[in-house]
């Protein structure tokens, strides 16, 4: 079974700097694999002579090391290998039906760069852990991070920076075998009706003042003290992001008031993923299988507006 950790890692400037060139680079591998994949659809398109040939689904990413990009040969060769794998990867999603065609990333939000084991190594020292970085030419050095459980060491690790924060992500497999859907199914099946609604509960989201309600009764929402803080930094965001609006873009000023419009939009985002986090852990602790309520919220609302407009007045 896989499990999954998140990390705090501390970079000091220097290395910031040189992950964040890794992050760019990278970036720039898949966004060029993107627009060269479409450049081939449309040219195909156009051209009668290439009717019926297929765009190229690979990892070559040599032809976009050029005199203009020659920057790139200052990042290991394995982020850049990494780059084109994942925009394959993804278009893989895309053949499967999981998801649509690759589009290209943008420099905003959260960012990471995907590392594989060559390029890393884990150390402990003290019961302090780092993880060094870098190839034998393009040390970066020791990372520290804070462990707050056990893990093993995996295959490969993604290192995230999100609003001036540095995360250290990877997942490994623990031994356990997966339980496999037919085995699932048998379990349930050997049950008795009464042991069935027994372990068996009904989940509504986003109920009337609540966020998730249960057939048995209970309800979870956010406690008074978050509801009043998520508030207090709403209106202290939009004040920073009026603050920013006025101020030279580029700028440190400016640089500034963006970093505490991130800081206040952090609280609800944690807050968020608290919340999901217990409520989720509470409600498959209880129970051995939990049924939600499937909502169409895009048709619900479009119902919601005809109904409205059929309740308003006749215009004479």
């Amino acid at each position: 079974m896989q499990i999954g950790n998140k990390f705090r890692c501390y970079p000091d400037k220097r290395q910031q700097e040189i992950l964040h060139r890794w992050i760019g680079c990278q970036r720039f591998i898949y966004n060029a694999k993107v627009r060269e994949d479409r450049y081939f659809r449309s040219f195909s398109r156009q051209s009668l002579s290439l009717a019926g040939m297929k765009t190229p689904v690979d990892q070559k990413y040599a032809q976009f090391i050029s005199e203009e990009t020659v920057w790139l040969k200052d990042t290991p060769s394995q982020l850049l290998r990494n780059g084109a794998t994942l925009w394959k990867q993804a278009y893989q999603r895309f053949f499967n039906g999981l998801a649509k065609r690759p589009k290209l990333h943008k420099r905003i939000g959260r960012q990471s760069v995907w590392i594989t084991s060559e390029l890393f190594n884990f150390m402990e020292s003290d019961g302090k852990h780092s993880v060094q970085l870098g190839s034998k030419s393009r040390v970066i050095g020791s990372i520290p991070f804070k462990a707050h459980r056990e893990f093993n060491a995996p295959a490969s690790i993604h290192i995230s920076v999100d609003a001036g924060q540095w995360f250290l992500s990877f997942s490994y497999d623990d031994g356990v075998p997966e339980a496999k859907e037919e085995d699932v199914f048998a379990y349930v099946a050997s049950l008795s009706r009464p042991d069935i609604e027994a372990s068996t509960i009904g989940i509504d989201r986003n109920t009337t003042g609540k966020k998730v309600a249960t057939s048995s009764g209970q309800s979870f929402d956010y406690s008074g003290l978050q509801k009043k803080r998520m508030l207090e930094h709403e209106r202290k965001s939009r004040r920073w992001q009026r603050i920013q609006a006025r101020r030279t873009k580029g700028s440190k000023r400016y640089g500034k008031a963006k970093a505490k419009v991130a800081r206040y939009k952090r609280y609800a985002k944690n807050t968020r993923h608290d919340f999901a986090h217990k409520t989720s852990r509470t409600l498959v602790d209880q129970t051995g299988v939990n049924v939600f309520v499937s909502k169409r919220c895009k048709q619900q609302v479009w119902f919601d507006l005809q109904k409205a407009l059929l309740m308003l007045p006749e215009r004479k």
